[in-house]
């Protein structure tokens, strides 16, 4: 069901951030047929004071057609592999760009984080994490041949 919305009310997008962790990466990078290379950086998607988990897309694998998505709140991480949400601005014909059943506003109605904040999660070791400063592969990891 496709749920539409009367109006367009604005929230600000929730400017908490991570990092990919190199676990997390080596698993993403195996996926067929990614879009754009694995996102090392995140920020979340929702809008400011959402109720649960951040949430930020990782990777679009097989052409696009399987969305992965980083679930997380301090520690607690899950990757999660969600279609899109299914809800419509009829009024500017945009779709929602965000997880099916996510909670909150819809893509549309947020207005991006141009600044990265301190709302972040802590720090993880340098060997635990892939970096924005690496390039697209982090530093030493090698794609097994196959």
């Amino acid at each position: 069901m496709i749920e539409e919305h009367v109006g367009r009310s604005e929230s600000t997008r929730c400017p908490a951030t991570t990092e990919v962790m190199m676990t997390e990466y080596k698993m993403l990078g195996a996926l067929p047929d990614p879009v754009d290379p694995v996102r090392l950086d995140l920020t979340c998607e929702l809008a400011i004071g959402h109720e649960g988990r951040h949430v930020g897309l990782v990777v679009a694998a097989y052409a696009g057609n399987q969305l992965w998505w980083l679930h997380w709140a301090g520690q607690h991480r899950d990757m999660v592999q969600s279609e899109l949400c299914d809800g419509r601005d009829p009024d500017e014909h945009d779709d929602c760009l965000l997880p099916y059943r996510h909670r909150g506003a819809h893509s549309f109605e947020i207005r991006p984080v141009h600044e990265p904040s301190d709302i972040a999660a802590p720090p993880q070791s340098g060997a635990d994490r892939a970096s924005a400063h690496w390039p697209v592969a982090p530093r030493g990891y090698q794609r097994e041949a196959g």
